[in-house]
């Protein structure tokens, strides 16, 4: 998810969004929970420790969009490049914003889903479980339609616009800076993500737990892999 830029609201934005789940938890519905086999941790929320995405601030700035690996580039026709973003392409990003330090987990999705469906909306549904479990695994099985939803309404509560990444801003902040094929170097190495043949143990097996390997330059997490 990304919030755009708003250098005025970082001052409120900490006790609004505290305020605005305290509000949501007042009067909680724990037989309402049971009905609704909800999994989100009730110890969590009954803390007021309620899970939403912490953004990462990502600075302005230009870069060539496109793969950068040549021996993944060297595998295609000439002709068939061009679908992997080759020859690569300028981009500007002309303003700073804020995006989730880590992909969104089930703790957050399901805590969106729980108050959705306690304000009525019978249509906000959990998503299914992927291998691996919930908690703070990264949410599967959400389409585009719910995540555009989701993200609208983390707007709505930390009191900005916030949205899905454009392809450019994404590869932007995925590359963190960064001119190599992946955002840590040219070569896989070991333990830089959870992807085939990359050292972790849950490689193609199942996702990992978000944030378990290290951040690139924006503080951003599993930008590649997972």
């Amino acid at each position: 998810a990304r919030a755009d830029y708003n250098p005025m609201s970082g001052m409120t934005q900490s006790n609004a969004i505290r305020r605005a789940l305290v509000d949501n938890l007042v009067g909680q519905d724990f037989a309402l929970l049971a009905r609704l086999q909800n999994p989100i941790n009730q110890e969590t929320v009954s803390l007021g420790n309620a899970p939403v995405p912490t953004m990462a601030e990502v600075a302005a700035g230009s870069f060539e969009m496109g793969e950068r690996d040549q021996k993944f580039r060297n595998k295609y026709r000439e002709s068939d490049r061009r679908f992997w973003g080759a020859p690569l392409t300028p981009v500007a990003i002309s303003q700073p914003f804020r995006m989730s330090v880590h992909e969104v987990t089930y703790d957050e999705y399901d805590y969106y889903v729980w108050l959705q469906r306690r304000s009525g909306n019978s249509d906000a549904i959990f998503p299914t479980t992927a291998k691996g479990g919930r908690g703070t695994r990264p949410v599967v099985n959400v389409n585009w339609k719910e995540a555009t939803l989701y993200a609208a309404w983390l707007g709505k509560l930390r009191g900005e616009v916030c949205r899905l990444p454009t392809e450019a801003e994404w590869e932007y902040a995925a590359r963190g800076k960064t001119e190599t094929a992946y955002w840590w170097g040219d070569e896989i190495g070991s333990n830089n993500a959870n992807c085939r043949d990359c050292g972790d143990k849950s490689d193609g097996t199942q996702s990992s737990r978000v944030g378990s390997f290290k951040s690139n330059r924006f503080g951003l997490y599993d930008t590649q892999g997972n």
